[in-house]
């Protein structure tokens, strides 16, 4: 292969220094001679992956229009069974500024989301404000230093009897990204 593409790199190389028709034609003819190598190859590769179920992706990653919806809809149950088995052991930490805007409007997607997997929420206001849908809500008392928590709204998933720590969101997110990001942070590398 190597001899192969050096005599390819040759002949282009000298075709393109000295544009002859035959200097040309002798890059060309080499040049149709690999790509019908490679579709020999192409042909070979996808007959294999045809014949032997366990080198067709399409069966872990659907492409037919139905199988994706089933697909997608696995993924789904399992991402809700996943965030909802973790609401057992973590809880939300939820960092907010009674002067943010976007801290109010990430308010109810951070109770609509607590509500819908069965996590609790503690509320931590950084600057000791209130918010309305946490009434409860404490004073920081050093953890947003400690986490480093630099933008507003922040929301974290916390095991206290491990201190694990996730980071679920930095900034206003849609559910979708929080959930998301529960699944990319928390699964194990295979």
């Amino acid at each position: 292969m190597k001899a192969y593409r050096e005599e390819l790199e040759n002949r282009l190389a000298h075709a393109w220094i000295n544009p002859t028709s035959q200097n040309v034609s002798r890059y060309q003819e080499m040049q149709q001679d690999m790509m019908n190598r490679s579709e020999v190859f192409s042909q070979t590769w996808m007959k294999n992956v045809f014949s032997n179920a366990g080198l067709d992706h399409t069966l872990v990653a659907p492409v037919n229009q139905k199988a994706v919806h089933v697909y997608l809809d696995q993924q789904k149950e399992e991402k809700q069974q996943v965030i909802k088995s973790l609401s057992q052991s973590h809880g939300l930490f939820f960092f907010y500024a009674s002067n943010c805007p976007y801290c109010h409007q990430f308010a109810p997607i951070v109770k609509f989301f607590a509500d819908q997997y069965g996590w609790e929420v503690l509320a931590i206001s950084l600057d000791g404000g209130p918010i309305e849908l946490f009434p409860n809500a404490v004073p920081d008392n050093g953890l947003a230093s400690q986490w480093n928590v630099t933008a507003l709204p922040s929301l974290f998933a916390v095991n206290p009897e491990t201190e694990d720590v996730i980071q679920v969101a930095q900034g206003m997110t849609s559910i979708d990204e929080m959930e998301n990001r529960i699944m990319v942070l928390t699964r194990e590398n295979k």
